[in-house]
């Protein structure tokens, strides 16, 4: 009898173990979860693509020039039905694009539990590193310890939103579901795709609000089910505070203001150099663990000169930011005036110890700019998700006969090509629909009916991506050839080797007036597609893209390699910045079979187009045997003798 009552009391013991642990493993979520998924990360999703689509700001992106992302356009795919904090169920949906990257910020936390803690990841340790290794204090630490949370899953935020085989929303899949959708000819199966492509977006975004969270980038655990409690864990004021902001900002407003102010320059001009998500979510969760505290991890010295201890389990040492009584102003420490924790002003007089802390003042201030870098975060994940994809028009006959093509340009984020199968279609001057054809492998013809339509575009939607062509005037003309022409005072170097005559300086610097020069012919067999001329002369590169609609030039660019006996020449011409205007014009001494356009500036105004002008010879001079010379020449100088002349002769067909 005494066994079995001693077996009874061991086993209840381990069942209130289980359950209390069970309980508390639940609360996790409470606050591991930055700034709350049911009120604050929508908002936030909210105010990123506002942040980006507002007055079109996304219009200045080169590859944007022609894109419209329309918010309001209806997908369908899987979305969450019922949220939970260990289990979720899901199932079809019909949302607009808008909707669809709000809800994956709310989603990303789901379920709540597990995901929250997946979402963690701090800069200043080695790549496969970078997860949750702090513990909370009391029975939130048992439960990280016992249930295997603090050495599993060793997964960090950045992974588990990008690329983690076990999430099926991640940034990968999201592009595979935006190049399979521009792929598909089936439009039910296009909706589909881009529904799992927007919600995928919403979720990334998630985790780059989470990489401008100071707890979640400087590995500080921090469930709190029952506040500030030895027995109960460690609240983060940041992201309490910013949850109850979330719940009111209907009446408050304060993430939309903050959302609206502008971001550290210096992280803005990285952020937007930014080729991928990986390198921007690093960027933005550096900035924020070398500005930021979270509450467990203040260090310096206080107010008093006494150190400054961080709380957290691991007793991480961040080299930034630190305080010391420099900083201290009122009742708070401000760093670029900025503050960034607080300390009682009567610490000193009546007490010793220090109580650094972080408060709602002070999580306040640093919102001014913690959201506006989220929000830079957030524009440029959206620019990165968007792939460079244009359409042409790149002939339009007489006859009504036109055809194009949708070509799409690889960048670090989409190296494979992304292939159009779908309608296009055409527009007249008015954007009024007069043609649709199907596009098959990017390609794309057909014949006007109407025979009066004098000029026309090219218009095709992908689940919220809208793209459109540049107007084309009927034409009856081909590209028959060009020409670019430099000349002026540039920067050189010239080096002589061999025996120097007398009065010849064997290296000497400054400038030397130069002829750069470069033709094609129609046996070359130029490229002409809406603008863009391209054509290999001898295998060297030649381009020139103009505006056809205007005929405003926009760039050009030459790479050229000669070699004649010993001499050697290579020529790289590149310009870019358009705004030189041009009409075609027509020779008396011409048959009215051709027609040319010729865009000409001189002085001031062609150094301004001309970025980069470069020649380097080596030849030996006939003047003297021997005598090898040797020529740099680079920036073209601001003078009367700067000219640019590029030109393109059209023929009839």
């Amino acid at each position: 009898m005494e066994i079995n009552e001693t077996l009874i009391m061991k086993n209840t013991k381990h069942i209130i173990a289980f359950l209390s642990g069970s309980i508390a493993y639940i609360f996790l979520w409470t606050f591991l979860s930055s700034f709350g998924n049911h009120y604050s990360h929508p908002i936030i999703n909210e105010n990123m693509i506002a942040a980006f689509t507002d007055n079109s700001a996304y219009k200045s992106i080169e590859k944007f020039k022609n894109i419209y992302l329309n918010l309001t356009a209806s997908v369908s795919g899987t979305g969450m039905k019922t949220g939970g904090k260990l289990t979720t169920t899901e199932g079809k949906m019909d949302m607009s694009v808008k909707n669809w990257i709000i809800s994956g910020g709310i989603w990303a936390d789901e379920p709540e539990v597990l995901n929250s803690l997946r979402h963690f990841y701090d800069p200043t340790q080695n790549e496969g590193s970078r997860y949750l290794t702090d513990q909370s204090r009391g029975i939130m630490g048992y439960v990280q310890s016992a249930y295997g949370v603090y050495d599993n899953p060793k997964i960090d935020g950045v992974e588990w939103a990008v690329s983690h085989s076990a999430h099926d929303y991640t940034w990968v899949q999201g592009k595979i579901a935006v190049k399979d959708a521009f792929n598909t000819a089936d439009p039910t199966k296009r909706k589909e795709l881009m529904g799992k492509a927007w919600r995928c977006l919403g979720e990334t975004l998630h985790m780059i609000a989470d990489n401008a969270t100071p707890a979640h980038v400087r590995d500080d655990a921090h469930p709190a089910p029952l506040g500030d409690s030895e027995y109960f864990g460690d609240p983060d004021t940041f992201e309490e505070y910013m949850d109850y902001l979330g719940q009111n900002e209907k009446t408050q407003g304060l993430f939309k203001k903050w959302s609206q102010l502008p971001a550290d320059v210096n992280l803005t001009n990285n952020l937007k150099k930014a080729t991928t998500i990986r390198e921007l979510a690093h960027i933005l969760a550096v900035y924020t663990n070398t500005s930021f505290f979270s509450n467990q991890t203040i260090s310096g010295t206080d107010s008093q000169g006494y150190p400054v201890v961080p709380l957290s389990k691991t007793g991480k040492k961040y080299s930034s930011p630190k305080i010391d009584k420099s900083m201290f102003i009122g009742s708070h420490f401000e760093k670029n005036g900025i503050k960034i924790c607080a300390q009682p002003w009567w610490i000193g007089l009546v007490s010793n110890v220090s109580e650094v802390h972080i408060d709602k003042p002070t999580v306040e201030s640093m919102s001014t700019k913690i959201i506006p870098a989220a929000m830079e975060g957030g524009k440029n994940a959206m620019r990165l998700f968007i792939p460079d994809v244009k359409v042409y028009i790149s002939d339009f006959s007489s006859d009504g006969a036109f055809k194009g093509s949708v070509i799409h340009t690889k960048d670090a984020e989409y190296t494979l090509p992304i292939v159009y199968n779908g309608p296009v279609n055409i527009l007249d001057k008015k954007l009024k629909i007069i043609e649709t054809v199907e596009a098959k492998d990017g390609k794309f013809e057909g014949k006007l009916k109407d025979l009066s339509v004098g000029e026309i575009s090219a218009f095709l939607a992908v689940g919220g991506i809208e793209i459109s062509s540049n107007s084309v005037v009927k034409s009856d003309f081909v590209i028959d050839s060009g020409h670019i022409f430099i000349t002026g005072s540039f920067d050189a170097k010239v080096a002589y080797s061999g025996k120097v005559p007398e009065g010849i300086d064997k290296t000497w610097s400054g400038t030397k007036d130069e002829s750069l020069d470069f033709y094609f012919y129609k046996e070359n067999n130029p490229q002409a597609n809406n603008g863009n001329i391209s054509v290999n002369v001898k295998n060297d590169p030649f381009q020139i893209t103009y505006n056809p609609s205007t005929n405003e030039l926009l760039s050009f660019s030459v790479k050229s390699t000669k070699t004649w006996a010993v001499d050697n020449w290579d020529l790289d011409e590149t310009g870019s910045g358009g705004g030189i205007p041009a009409k075609f014009f027509s020779s008396p001494d011409w048959s009215p079979n051709y027609k040319y356009l010729i865009w000409t500036v001189t002085g001031a105004e062609a150094l301004k187009y001309v970025s980069e002008a470069k020649i380097y010879t080596k030849q030996q001079m006939p003047w003297s045997v021997g005598l090898i010379e040797e020529k740099w020449l680079t920036k073209l100088q601001s003078n009367a003798k700067a000219k640019l002349e590029v030109y393109l002769v059209f023929k009839k067909k």
